[in-house]
């Protein structure tokens, strides 16, 4: 049966997280987690909000499956690209954009001449 559970179920095996890390990373305690992927809690607005931040999904594919899993739409290397700004903490996240742009622009440049 396709529920909620089972999606972040599959999305923390995909990653490889146990699930206190895959918890932790909607700003939860692995109980709390644990409930709302049995059922047995509603997940609250702001939780949902977290979760579907965290995950690139819109609301209507977490608790319905349907519409837009915006990870999807990733190549390999951008979803590489963004588990790895994941692992960094969030205030550091303008510094690490601030250098892949440098990286880019160093990369553009010297290819503006190829042909």
């Amino acid at each position: 049966m396709d529920t909620i559970g089972t999606r972040l179920e599959q999305e923390r095996e995909r990653l490889g997280e146990s699930q206190k890390d895959f918890a932790a990373r909607f700003e939860l305690k692995q109980s709390s987690y644990n409930e709302y992927k049995a059922g047995k809690k509603k997940i609250p607005a702001d939780v949902l909000m977290r979760m579907c931040s965290a995950l690139g999904w819109a609301p209507e594919f977490l608790y319905y499956g349907q519409g837009v899993k915006m990870s999807d739409a990733r190549t390999h290397h951008e979803a590489q690209l963004l588990e790895l700004l994941r692992q960094v903490p969030p205030e550091q996240h303008a510094t690490v954009i601030g250098m892949v742009r440098v990286a880019v622009d160093g990369f553009l440049k010297g290819n503006s001449g190829a042909a």
